[in-house]
């Protein structure tokens, strides 16, 4: 019988099925500890690593437990299959069923790193999803950089034709003249909402205070914009363009008149 070396005994065997009934405990701890570490020969047979030859009379006198208590505690242990037994006319051999896993040279390395691997491979995939995520708010940024949106001029056209001080700077005018401009309508439609409205709305004390974004550029601007009200349209912008395209701000004319169309234009 080996009396060197060590054995692992892990610290969920309080669990163990066994670990209250004092003999069967004993018994198998025993075997355990007493069981081959490594193929040996014994005899010309092989004796296979978790196993170990003994008779009942012989684990009796080992472990100071009855012969008649060591044959019932073999008995429940090969019940719960922790034991199997090969018996022959010379002695028995018997065998360590999870020996390797109980055993194992890298069980409870495995055990652990098998956690960490679960855990960084966690991390890891939390990490690439931060990055693609990053990666995607990166990409819309720059795709919603890269669109031009005039807000500046359509709101110094509103200010200059409602008389307002309206800033194109404005998170929710900007929500808004966005919103408009991404279901495709143009400068020119914006110019045209503020001309209708400016001439149906100005001059009307109880309907001028909505000559502002929040109502312009709402949900209703596609109905402003197809309005077939009195509005002659001569402030739409039309002839408002310099040569390039561009809306010459010194050309519009203010209000419907044509008195300060020459005159230079003060922002």
């Amino acid at each position: 019988m080996l009396e060197f070396g060590f054995v692992k005994l892990f610290r969920k065997f309080t669990t163990w099925e066994w670990y209250k009934d004092q003999n069967t405990k004993d018994i198998f701890l025993h075997l355990l500890l007493t069981a081959n570490y490594e193929d040996k020969s014994w005899r010309g047979f092989l004796v296979k690593r978790g196993q170990r030859i003994a008779s009942y009379k012989t684990l009796s006198l080992e472990t100071g437990i009855s012969v008649q208590c060591v044959r019932t505690s073999i008995k429940r242990l090969k019940s719960t299959s922790e034991l199997t037994s090969q018996i022959t006319s010379e002695y028995s051999v018997f065998t360590v069923v999870k020996y390797e896993e109980y055993q194992g040279l890298t069980s409870e390395l495995t055990f652990n790193q098998q956690a960490i691997n679960t855990q960084l491979t966690s991390d890891q995939q939390a990490t690439n999803n931060n990055v693609r995520k990053i990666k995607k708010d990166k990409k819309d940024k720059e795709v919603k950089e890269d669109i031009y949106i005039p807000y500046q001029s359509i709101i110094d056209y509103l200010n200059l034709k409602a008389n307002t001080k309206y800033k194109h700077t404005s998170q929710k005018t900007q929500t808004l003249i966005h919103a408009r401009w991404m279901e495709k309508f143009t400068e020119q439609d914006f110019y045209t909402v503020i001309d209708k409205k400016v001439a149906d709305w100005l001059n009307d004390p109880k309907m001028n205070q909505y000559l502002r974004p929040e109502t312009l550029f709402g949900t209703k601007f596609e109905g402003y914009l197809n309005d077939k009200g009195d509005s002659n349209g001569q402030n739409s912008g039309d002839n408002q363009q310099d040569s390039t395209g561009k809306y010459d701000t010194s050309k519009i004319m203010y209000n419907g008149s044509t008195d300060l169309a020459d005159e230079p234009i003060d922002f």
